[in-house]
């Protein structure tokens, strides 16, 4: 099955409870399934909504799909999440049919 997880950071770049956690899940997933994880960085050096493909450093086996937000005031808030996700995971999603699709509690709040 393939299993996409979304999530506001990702280690290494972020490494607090709701991204650890999701990274562990990823790595139990990729033993029995393909994982892709769609995630954002905040890097000013490079052009906003800048996208980047990579796998993760600890298994090759899940690959990251990183949108650059270099500009954004991300806080505590989820405010900014769909801002995010939204015009970019549909475009990915229909790249990539039969995904299955994962959310960490973080990104169903409101």
């Amino acid at each position: 099955m393939k299993i996409f997880l979304v999530i506001h950071g990702y280690p290494m770049r972020y490494n607090a409870g709701s991204e650890v956690y999701t990274q562990g899940l990823a790595l139990e997933l990729a033993y029995w399934h393909e994982v892709h994880v769609f995630t954002r960085q905040e890097n000013s050096f490079l052009p906003e909504n800048a996208y980047s493909r990579e796998v993760d450093p600890l298994d090759s086996r899940v690959t990251l799909h990183v949108m650059n937000m270099g500009k954004s005031t991300v806080g505590p808030t989820v405010k900014n999440v769909p801002t995010v996700t939204t015009p970019t995971v549909v475009p990915i999603a229909k790249s990539a049919p039969g995904m299955r699709w994962l959310s960490t509690p973080y990104l169903i709040k409101r």
